[in-house]
């Protein structure tokens, strides 16, 4: 009788550290930044690393505490002729699921093709074409996007006009004269583009650390620039920090380089509970956070949960309510945020 009773307490106490484990929603929540050349910048929140196969053959690290992922790889991209394509897998299941892509500027889109469940939208933001996929509750998905860089038929035209140069130079026409000086121009100024790339990809051949990468800890997603070269990603990634900056924010506690970094990888609906929390003073009473948030108590019953076993926030029973409080690590320092 002893060893049944025991059987039924301890099978009682698994399932229900079994639901407060369902609670936590597992999240993949990334920015994919591709160049000209086929590399890509990876950066963003991921529970679980390994669903990532891509990083076996990747530079790249992972914070243990925020889940922050930086990585650097040419293992999303192929090309065939001039058409280009980046495919993402990522097997497991996955409660939120939101991937966005920022193609270069002459990038040429040829199709988006999603698993089910998915949806995507398509659009141009700061000199970048923009692919963002997402949805809820998701198995196994997968995205691929085809696209052509409209340079080669640039640079098709430039031979064109150089031949066309060539074929007339024995006769005296000014306007002929002209658009060889130009072609000639137009082909050194982009050997001095490639020689740069080249240089900037070997400048960044070693593993990437978060110490190699500042501006990959204060980016949020941000398009590239139209040249999409890797030594330019520094300056877009610090650039965005200028438009996430809000006078509510600023309002409460000063933010950290730190808070900049897990901010980007929040869903919508935590980046609200964190950015009250600031503006409170790093405390408050959960029901307060509910009312003021307009989320349902069971939704930030979950979102809560799943900042506290990230060390986001701190959770205190007082009475019939939690007492909600940020980590340290948000209200010692005083950087600007």
């Amino acid at each position: 009788m002893f060893v049944f009773f025991n059987s039924i307490i301890f099978s009682a106490a698994t399932s229900i550290q079994s639901a407060e484990d369902d609670s936590i929603p597992n999240q993949l929540i990334l920015s994919v930044y591709v160049d000209e050349g086929g590399r890509c910048l990876i950066t963003g929140y991921v529970e679980d690393p390994e669903s990532l196969l891509f990083l076996n053959s990747s530079e790249y690290s992972i914070d243990d505490e925020s889940r922050q992922l930086y990585a650097i790889t040419n293992a999303l991209t192929s090309k065939s002729a001039d058409n280009w394509s980046v495919r993402f897998e990522s097997p497991g299941i996955y409660e939120e699921y939101r991937i966005i892509f920022y193609l270069p500027e002459s990038a040429k889109l040829s199709g988006v093709d999603s698993s089910y469940g998915l949806d995507y939208l398509v659009y141009a933001a700061n000199r970048s074409v923009v692919a963002e996929v997402y949805g809820n509750d998701i198995t196994n998905p997968a995205v691929e996007i085809g696209y052509a860089l409209q340079l080669a038929e640039a640079t098709a035209a430039l031979a064109d006009t150089v031949t066309s140069a060539g074929a007339n130079a024995g006769r005296s026409n000014p306007r002929l004269d002209m658009m060889q000086y130009i072609a000639i121009a137009l082909t050194i100024l982009l050997l001095v583009a490639l020689g740069f790339l080249i240089c900037s990809t070997r400048r960044r051949s070693k593993p990437l650390g978060p110490e190699k990468c500042p501006a990959a800890h204060e980016n949020r997603i941000d398009p590239l620039s139209s040249g999409h070269r890797n030594a330019d990603h520094e300056d877009q990634v610090k650039s965005v920090q200028k438009k996430d900056d809000s006078e509510e924010v600023r309002a409460g506690i000063e933010g950290t380089g730190d808070i900049s970094a897990v901010m980007a990888t929040l869903t919508d609906k935590e980046q609200s509970v964190f950015k009250l929390l600031l503006q409170r003073g790093g405390r408050m009473v959960q029901r307060d956070i509910s009312y003021e948030t307009d989320i349902s108590k069971s939704s930030l019953s979950g979102i809560l949960t799943s900042m506290e076993k990230r060390k986001l926030i701190t959770k205190r029973e007082k009475g019939r309510t939690n007492v909600i409080e940020l980590s340290e690590r948000f209200t010692n320092n005083k950087e600007q945020f």
